[in-house]
């Protein structure tokens, strides 16, 4: 094969959770008594922004009252500061918790323990919650794996699946008007 030129049998994909985020609110907005709600995120980068927003317009759309607070732990995967970031929104009053982190496992426990309503992220948490856990953003890797083998052993070529969008078009301009301001120097927003 040449340089720049495409493989048969080689693609790539990639998985938005901004639509179960979006249900995620719906519930969570449902679930709060106290219209606080908190969201451990990992970085402010564009996905995180993006399913921060439709998590929070979810919320927003069965209760006008709801307030989204987050708190940016600045990486992927440090345990102890989502610990800590659950800890800070419950104290700050909200009642339902949710994430968008590598491993949510701490998140979901955390919230867990202290009581309150929680929604997961990427995989099922269910049964780290047995009396809190909501509903969750989850992927469903075998489902566009199946459709994949499926195309292959037809000899198609795989289209782009439903739920998989590329990558150039995630940047749409709804997506762009309603990312909530941030500051490099801001660990905490209520939106």
């Amino acid at each position: 094969m040449e340089r720049g030129q495409a493989s048969k049998n080689l693609g790539s994909y990639f998985g938005y959770l901004n639509q179960p985020h979006h249900v995620d609110g719906v519930a969570a907005g449902l679930s709060t008594k106290s219209n606080k709600i908190g969201f451990v995120a990992a970085k402010p980068i564009s996905i995180v922004l993006s399913n921060i927003n439709s998590f929070m317009l979810g919320a927003k759309s069965t209760n006008p009252n709801a307030v989204v607070q987050v708190i940016f732990t600045g990486d992927w995967s440090l345990p102890v500061r989502e610990a800590e970031a659950v800890n800070a929104l419950i104290d700050a009053g909200c009642d339902v918790i949710t994430c968008h982190v590598d491993g949510p496992k701490v998140v979901v426990e955390t919230a867990e323990k202290r009581g309150v309503k929680v929604c997961g992220h990427n995989s099922s948490q269910a049964p780290l919650a047995p009396k809190g856990f909501i509903t969750g953003a989850e992927y469903r890797w075998e489902t566009i794996y199946k459709r994949y083998a499926t195309k292959k052993r037809a000899k198609l070529r795989p289209r782009q699946s439903p739920g998989c969008a590329p990558r150039s078009r995630f940047m749409s301009a709804r997506s762009r008007t309603t990312r909530p301001a941030r500051s490099s120097s801001t660990r905490l927003m209520t939106i």
